[in-house]
């Protein structure tokens, strides 16, 4: 039987100790770098390049904010008709996530398109990592937009296979 001595806490707490260290620091760091490198950095493409680009910074929750870009919010070209005449339906556009951990890490989340009133069969939300703050940069984020570009084209190509009626 092993017995355990108030000594024996040292290593555990000294742990524990850095481990909030190294959160304080990351947490820091998103507020005084990171955040205003991927807003800027986004605000910079969306003014580069004519899209449906749209970007909000999630900020009701300090140390889990996020900035979310979405392209394509529409109206579908998909659309039901009856005695009443044609209904339209939405299309709210795929999100590229850029979200603060509760660790101070922060999480990079792709979602994609969706359209009102139909069940795609795809997971709506796929992480794409977790990273420290420290290692995001402007390449860093230019590599995600680029991955989620070819992402939602790959959604947009596919779609036709994900609708009611069709199979794959």
């Amino acid at each position: 039987m092993f017995i355990m001595k108030l000594e024996d806490l040292k290593e555990d707490v000294l742990n524990y100790k850095n481990t909030l260290k190294n959160i304080n620091q990351k947490r820091k760091l998103w507020h005084t770098e990171t955040k205003a490198l991927i807003l800027n950095t986004l605000k910079s493409i969306t003014k580069t390049y004519e899209l449906d680009w749209d970007i909000e910074i999630m900020e009701s929750t300090r140390n889990l904010e996020g900035i979310n870009l979405t392209l394509g919010n529409s109206i579908s070209s998909t659309y039901s008709e009856d005695e009443k005449g044609k209904k339209r339906y939405a299309k709210t556009g795929g999100n590229l996530v850029f979200s603060q951990a509760y660790n101070g890490d922060v999480f990079i989340i792709f979602m994609t398109p969706s359209i009102d009133n139909f069940n795609i069969p795809q997971d709506p939300q796929k992480i794409i990592g977790k990273v420290n703050p420290a290692k995001i940069n402007e390449e860093f984020i230019i590599l995600h937009i680029s991955q989620f570009l070819i992402e939602l084209a790959d959604w947009e190509s596919l779609m036709s296979s994900h609708i009611i009626g069709f199979k794959a």
